[in-house]
């Protein structure tokens, strides 16, 4: 374990190499250097030499396996992960007492859709997976050995697999903290944004996987389904007005 660094932000990027030099230069030029940085990168980019960051480059195989990638470096006691359009916040990150709070999964308030979102819902595991906490992406610091107990982030789900390991994980007795900290602003331009439908289908499968009653898991997904159906046709008619 790196002793001198508290946690390690994963970024995941895309071919977008000039986001990229501005995101890394907006966390590095900070006074507060607590952390290390892994870039998960589709293709190929070459940041100036910093002892604090390390690059992967063509991890081409979607953001899980990029995750899982990156994780395998990892060296701090906690990880983040964050996309190049959501905002970090360090400072209070860094303001976590992590020898008090030496939990597994450390849950932070975040801002989505210019709204405050802070909530910890562990009911919610198999009957969601959805709406367990705020965000998976800057919002939970968790810690890199329950990786060794529950496995990686698995590839048969493309849009909720954090969902899956963080549902394990809190049915198999890791410890969570919500904490009165805002780690950050969450961008919308992410994958499960755009594939909505694909994302109920899999919460439909890791709801199944958590053993839910198969009844409820039907009629889950039905009205949810069905919500996401009349949101878009009602945005239509609004667009069309």
């Amino acid at each position: 374990m790196s002793e001198d660094f508290k946690y390690t932000i994963i970024i995941l990027a895309k071919n977008e190499n000039i986001l990229l030099c501005q995101k890394i230069h907006e966390l590095t030029s900070q006074n507060i250097k607590d952390f290390l940085i892994i870039v998960a990168n589709y293709g190929s980019v070459n940041l100036p030499p910093n002892k604090r960051i390390m690059v992967l480059n063509n991890c081409c195989n979607g953001i899980y396996d990029s995750m899982n990638q990156a994780i395998k470096y990892v060296s701090t006691k906690y990880y983040i992960v964050a996309g190049l359009d959501d905002e970090i916040l360090i400072r209070n990150i860094s303001k976590v007492d992590f020898k008090r709070n030496d939990h597994d999964i450390i849950i932070f308030k975040v801002i989505k859709d210019n709204k405050q979102y802070s909530y910890f819902r562990p009911s919610m595991v198999s009957r969601g997976p959805t709406g367990v906490f705020p965000s998976h992406t800057v919002g939970l610091l968790i810690k890199t050995s329950l990786h060794e107990k529950y496995g990686m982030y698995s590839l048969r789900f493309k849009v909720i697999s954090d969902c899956y390991f963080i549902g394990k994980a809190i049915l198999g007795g890791c410890t969570c903290k919500l904490i009165n900290l805002t780690s950050g602003i969450v961008g919308s331009s992410g994958y499960s944004f755009q594939n909505q439908f694909l994302s109920e289908k899999e919460c439909f499968e890791v709801r199944r996987e958590l053993g839910l009653n198969l009844i409820l898991n039907y009629y889950l997904y039905f009205i949810r389904i069905l919500r996401r159906l009349i949101k878009k046709a009602t945005y239509k008619t609004i667009k069309n007005i």
